[in-house]
């Protein structure tokens, strides 16, 4: 049964204005705070290196960094950040890529001596009756003309020669090469022991044969030509006469 000596304390609240309350909570709140303070600052001062320490660990562990976070050992295995979303795009199957090829490109067609290929050196075999039809054609304009004409044309049949001589000496080179693979061939399935021929083997071989197939007169030119060739390189290395000073 409730006293009747004098108001209850929700009745005396109701009088109480907005302001007041606020006031008295925030006094209220600032002594909580003042009085909380000297402990707190007591228990930082002895939790200080144990907090940096679990800090330093801590911020170790979860920085952030450019690379894959850091494993806790090397035989742990990979981690991989679940922050990074995970790209739609991912093909389960690769499927090969179509790439187009030139064969005028290609080194496979650009440098026969490395890897012969006879396919497409008879593919382009045309272009060699070309270049001997153009030679013809080169000689006979030549006769037509003198002076700085007939230089200029001559500088293009010197071109054109030399090209097709290189042309027919790794031709020759590569006859060498595959006769010798089928000697090797045949030793082997005789239980011999294989001999593979050194460059310098090979381009001994490759000139006895150019020379077989020379005529007696070019044959006599390129024997001259060779010695001439042989008697520079002798002069060069010969010493030079030291001059003595005329004192």
């Amino acid at each position: 049964m409730p006293s009747s000596k004098g108001p209850t304390m929700p009745e005396a609240m109701r009088h109480i204005s907005f302001g007041a309350l606020k006031a008295a909570q925030d006094s209220l709140e600032q002594e909580k705070l003042t009085s909380q303070k000297p402990a707190s600052e007591a228990s930082d001062g002895d939790l200080s290196s144990d907090s940096d320490s679990s800090a330093s660990d801590e911020d170790e562990e979860e920085s952030p960094s450019d690379g894959p976070p850091r494993k806790k050992s090397k035989h742990a295995p990979v981690m991989l950040t679940s922050k990074k979303p995970v790209t739609r795009k991912r093909t389960v199957i690769s499927m090969p890529k179509i790439k187009s090829r030139d064969p005028r490109f290609l080194p496979l067609g650009r440098s026969a001596s490395a890897q012969p290929n006879p396919y497409s050196r008879n593919g382009y075999a045309f272009l060699h009756e070309y270049e001997t039809a153009e030679l013809d054609e080169l000689r006979a304009e030549a006769k037509k003309y003198t002076g700085a004409e007939r230089e200029t044309i001559q500088r293009k049949i010197d071109s054109l020669s030399n090209r097709i001589k290189a042309r027919e000496m790794k031709e020759r080179e590569r006859e060498v090469i595959r006769r010798n693979k089928q000697q090797e061939k045949a030793r082997i399935k005789e239980g011999k022991t294989p001999f593979y021929l050194k460059k310098k083997d090979i381009k001994k071989q490759v000139l006895e044969d150019q020379f077989k197939s020379m005529k007696s007169r070019d044959r006599e030119k390129a024997v001259k030509k060779r010695r001439v060739r042989q008697a520079q390189k002798e002069l060069k290395r010969r010493p030079t006469e030291r001059r003595k000073d005329r004192s």
